[in-house]
Formats: structure tokens, sequence, C-alpha cells
């Protein structure tokens, strides 16, 4: 057979297709528990950055409030020029419905 097959020949070969989706379905559900199998890449970068990070604030006993008043002073002690910028306007304003 030559050519385009015909409208029937290409819904037999269409629900054909179907059945077997219908039928195997298993094949694209996951296993229970199926993400444990899968380890993520541990990047050392960010891993030493997330202990530098712990250790820094054990430190100060986990408290936010101190962590805080620590980085103001190191950046007042740093003598470094700290720029703070006025607010930038927006682009465009939504108007009013």
């Amino acid at each position: 057979m030559v050519g385009n097959p015909s409208p029937y020949l290409r819904f037999v070969r269409f629900r054909i297709c179907v059945e077997n989706l219908v039928m195997n379905h298993q094949s694209f559900v996951h296993h229970k528990n199926f993400w444990r199998a899968n380890f993520m890449w541990q990047d050392p970068i960010v891993k030493e950055t997330r202990e530098l990070r712990e250790e820094y604030a054990e430190k100060f006993n986990h408290d936010p409030d101190a962590i805080f008043e620590d980085i103001l002073k190191r950046q007042s002690q740093t003598g470094k020029k700290l720029v703070s910028l006025p607010p930038r306007k927006p682009l465009f304003t939504p108007k009013a419905a």
C-alpha cells in the first residue's frame, strides 16, 4: 500500500497505541519511595559554605539579632566606603481599574 493510509487504518493504529499505553500504565508510575533511590550530588563548595554558616551562627547561639549586630560592627570596621542608593522608581505604574 503506497501513500497515505485510510482514515480507518489511522484510527485503528491510534486505538492500538492508546490501548497499549493504558495497558502499560504501570511502567509510567514511580515506585513507592522512588525519590530515595536518587541521591543528589553534593557540591563541595555549597557544603563548605553551609558548614561555615553553621559555625558562624553557633558563635551567636543562633540569635539573629546578635548576628545582625556583628554584621553591622564588621561593616563599620572595614574602612571601605559604603553606598546607600535611593529607591528606584518603577518602570510603569499600573492604573486602577
